[in-house]
């Protein structure tokens, strides 16, 4: 049995993807980890020395091992993931595909790809061009709705602008952002909301959440409880449910009732030019773009006009044709290039021929036609440039996202949906207001256990101290008790101290499959060897308690994403960038 999966299946995959981030009840968060080095070791974990980082591996060990390194996570929010496609640069002497509906390798073909970015940040799709070997010389800059030709003979149809915010959150050398507008959306309000006052940005809830809502769109009441929405109202936040508009002039109230439509951006808008095209392509969908040629024939001594009148189109849409000289070019007595001189619509299937062969000279001229998408070209850039690659991008600050453990490298990064908080089995998920809340208003968590001792005790506080300053040095620093649960059968806990808290006397660490998972007992006295000074052991360290939990329930949540990769040091001067992309 022969089988596929569809392009649209994987849009609308990713497409689900950035729904579930953004949605209210779903909570999903980079996480970082693996803080000591790719290495195999004894049981001592002596070798802090990296070796190459291995490729992740689909299993629940190795899975659950991620977790076991994890230091840290952060919430990611709706504006750090983005749609993202292959970047193609338009370069002058290269030779571009135009779109063909029947090209299965369209969204793969690097070497010679259907659609371009320019200098300027403009994206567009080519539509045709005059001969396959036609090199570009001629950079488009037309933004309008309908395809237009340059001078170098291809046919270009604007797609979007990336934004300057997208362009520094998404774009990189080989991948750039793409995204699909709403052209118009309805929505209705929660029950039991009070009077809205004038000149003041005003918080609506809805009945539910609407992930086509954006920034920046125009709002008005379709059905209003009382009052009316006057002058130019735009939204200006969305969270889950609730949409913030801009301060205006009016005063109503809202209600169950009562349906807003957010609609048109304003003509100062950067994503106006877009919307606009998305909204009159939609209402050619369907053309015939070009008739590819496959056989051009012999003998067709007839006048290019004579042949363009013997050519039919039937399919199950309406008024494509070809008419005329110039919609038809010969070399010699073969027919090379046919342009349709109405495109037509609501075409999905369409056959070419020559319907009269009396009237014609010559033989053995077959062609087929390029379809538009469904949607038509331009209405939906996210499906029609293959938008099956995510992009997330979310940044650790040095400063204030402390919770991830700092002056720490790192060397693995995951992506864990929906973790619990709570005990187990009363615990829950949150939603992302809840999450928000709890991690310092920033979203960011604690992954680590913890170790407590007395800073009263100076032996104590001083032995701490010198261990804190060797991993803010960046050292790996291994914890080492003296006993633990299964310590009479030769098993003592082992950790890795990832940071150290010397006012509220805390030793957070980390354990994996190097060190074991033996408890440290309260009672215990630690010592420590790290890679400067790999060879001994150091250091008394009381303990007047162990194994503080971590922010949330390390073993709950779904890890969809594993990346190993070379050590990254964190800094309490510096912020991390991370970049993923995730292809669907």
């Amino acid at each position: 049995m022969a089988a596929i999966v569809s392009n649209n299946f994987r849009s609308l995959n990713a497409k689900g993807f950035i729904e579930d981030i953004r949605s209210e009840q779903s909570n999903i968060y980079v996480g970082v980890g693996k803080p000591t080095a790719w290495q195999d070791s004894t049981p001592d974990i002596q070798d802090f020395t990296d070796s190459q980082a291995p490729l992740p591996v689909d299993t629940v060990d190795d899975v659950n091992e991620a977790r076991a390194n994890m230091i840290g996570m952060k919430l990611l929010q709706d504006n750090e993931v983005s749609h993202v496609i292959p970047r193609y640069d338009w370069t002058a002497g290269v030779v571009y595909s135009p779109w063909d509906s029947d090209d299965p390798n369209i969204f793969e073909n690097s070497e010679s790809p259907f659609y371009v970015i320019t200098k300027d940040f403009k994206v567009y799709k080519c539509i045709d061009r005059q001969s396959s070997s036609t090199a570009a010389s001629d950079v488009p800059t037309k933004v309008q709705a309908n395809p237009f030709e340059t001078a170098d003979g291809y046919k270009w149809k604007y797609m979007y602008t990336i934004t300057a915010t997208d362009s520094e959150k998404f774009l990189t050398r080989s991948y750039m952002p793409v995204k699909t507008l709403t052209i118009s959306t309805d929505a209705k309000c929660a029950a039991g909301q009070a009077q809205f006052d004038d000149n003041q940005a005003n918080t609506i809830q809805l009945a539910n959440e609407n992930p086509k809502i954006t920034v920046g769109q125009t709002v008005t009441m379709a059905s209003p409880q009382a009052g009316s929405l006057t002058g130019t109202i735009t939204v200006t936040a969305v969270s889950g449910k609730f949409v913030t508009l801009s301060a205006s002039t009016s005063v109503f109230t809202v209600n169950a009732n009562t349906v807003l439509t957010f609609g048109d951006f304003q003509d100062t808008n950067p994503l106006y030019d877009q919307q606009q095209a998305q909204k009159t392509s939609a209402a050619i969908a369907g053309g015939i773009d070009r008739i590819e040629v496959i056989d051009s024939g012999t003998g067709y001594t007839n006048t290019a006009a004579e042949i363009a009148a013997q050519i039919n189109i039937v399919g199950d849409g309406e008024n494509g044709a070809v008419v005329g000289a110039a919609s038809v070019t010969k070399s010699g007595n073969s027919i090379v290039r046919i342009v349709p001189s109405t495109p037509g619509t609501k075409y999905s299937v369409a056959q070419v021929s020559i319907i009269n062969t009396a009237l014609t000279a010559g033989s053995g001229f077959t062609a087929r036609a390029v379809i538009s998408p469904a949607s038509g070209h331009g209405v939906d850039p996210v499906a029609e440039l293959g938008g099956f690659y995510i992009s997330v991008n979310t940044q650790i600050s040095g400063v204030d996202d402390t919770d991830i453990a700092n002056n720490q490298d790192f060397r693995q990064i995951t992506i864990i949906k929906n973790p619990t908080v709570g005990t187990i089995p009363n615990d829950k998920v949150e939603t992302k207001a809840e999450a928000l809340a709890r991690g310092n208003n920033r979203g960011t968590f604690r992954a680590t256990k913890f170790l407590s001792f007395n800073v009263g005790n100076s032996t104590v506080l001083q032995a701490v101290t010198t261990m804190s300053n060797l991993v803010a040095n960046g050292n790996d620093v291994l914890l080492k008790g003296s006993q633990g649960a299964a310590a009479s059968q030769g098993v003592i806990p082992r950790a890795y101290a990832t940071n150290v808290d010397l006012v509220n006397g805390k030793i957070f660490y980390v354990q994996n499959s190097l060190t074991g998972y033996n408890a440290f007992p309260a009672t215990d006295t630690v010592t420590y060897s790290n890679s400067a000074a790999p060879t001994g052991t150091v250091g008394g360290i009381a303990l007047t308690a162990s194994n503080g939990a971590t922010d949330f329930n390390k073993q709950t949540g779904e890890i969809l994403f594993i990346e190993n990769r070379d050590p990254i040091q964190r800094s309490s001067t510096q912020i991390e960038d991370i970049k993923l992309i995730l292809e669907f």
